[in-house]
């Protein structure tokens, strides 16, 4: 293969939006230098990552942090010369299920989309052009890591029978996105 000095002007284009991942915080600390030395693996990553340990956590032990997501957008707004942003997968793992009658009045997940949108409108607010917010996930789902354990879902998956059962998250998201506006928590 043939690199010649002219490619990257032929393969370079603008981006359509920047894509966001975001479900909890994440600290990252320097290692010491005796840390680095005490495991091979150290010495290629001089990070050290953990996650934050101050908000409340999800079923799978994430920490609720919504203003990472105001944090993180506005880094890219202000790093990137305000580009289009999508933010392309948020959401959390609550293992609610159907109660006696039958509907998944799962609060927890409301609260925490209603925080994390509210931190977005808040960065759109402050000039950030963002023109999506993606929910993760449209139903619960096999989650690569985690397999069947964990419940993104605005809506249930009874796994055996394959019956979906909307959320109350789910009901909440779709007046959401009906008005285009965050209703306040009850």
């Amino acid at each position: 293969m043939k690199i010649h000095q002219d490619d990257m002007d032929l393969v370079r284009a603008p981006l359509d939006f920047i894509g966001i991942n975001l479900y909890y915080r994440t600290m990252v600390s320097a290692r010491t230098l005796a840390e680095r030395l005490s495991h091979a693996r150290y010495m290629l990553l001089a990070a050290r990552m953990t996650g934050g340990e101050r908000g409340s956590k999800t079923d799978i032990g994430w920490e609720v942090w919504p203003r990472s997501l105001y944090n993180m957008v506005m880094r890219i707004t202000r790093d990137y010369q305000r580009p289009v942003i999508e933010i392309t997968e948020n959401g959390c793992a609550y293992n609610d299920t159907p109660g006696a009658d039958r509907r998944v009045n799962d609060a927890r997940r409301i609260e925490y989309h209603q925080q994390y949108l509210s931190e977005l409108a808040r960065a759109i607010r402050d000039g950030a052009d963002v023109r999506g917010y993606h929910a993760w996930s449209l139903m619960d789902n096999f989650e690569w890591a985690e397999g069947f354990t964990q419940r993104f879902g605005l809506a249930y998956v009874d796994y055996a029978t394959q019956k979906r059962t909307v959320k109350a998250s789910g009901a909440w998201y779709s007046n959401v996105a009906l008005r285009n506006a965050i209703p306040a928590l009850r």
